[in-house]
């Protein structure tokens, strides 16, 4: 980094800690508005960037594969029933509620 960029990094920084918007701070510490924005945008929305890209690449989801075979239902299926699922043991799980779905599917995922 140079000696430039090590400048605008500690304005950055400072800005941060401030509270203040980057008008405010930019007028207090009399810097150009302008050239602030543009390193702003250089250094500091870059590192997030990088990042976030790291913590993805870090929290990829493992999934495991299923087979999905056609059924052979020896239950009734409740008529408002939008999800059944069998589990190995024999066991029937419905559910009627788009969010639980979605809840037990991430819990899943989750477990994987």
């Amino acid at each position: 980094m140079s000696s430039n960029d090590n400048y605008w990094q500690k304005q950055i920084n400072a800005y941060l800690t401030s509270g203040l918007t980057q008008s405010q701070f930019c007028q207090k510490a009399n810097v150009r508005v302008g050239l602030f924005k543009y390193y702003y945008r250089k250094l500091h929305l870059k590192s997030i960037k990088s990042t976030h890209k790291r913590k993805l690449n870090r929290n990829k989801i493992k999934l495991t594969p299923v087979e999905v075979e056609p059924a052979s239902i020896t239950t009734p299926i409740h008529p408002n029933s939008l999800c059944r699922i069998q589990l190995v043991n024999g066991t029937i799980i419905e559910l009627h509620d788009k969010r639980l779905i979605e809840h037990y599917l991430a819990k899943s995922i989750g477990l994987c």
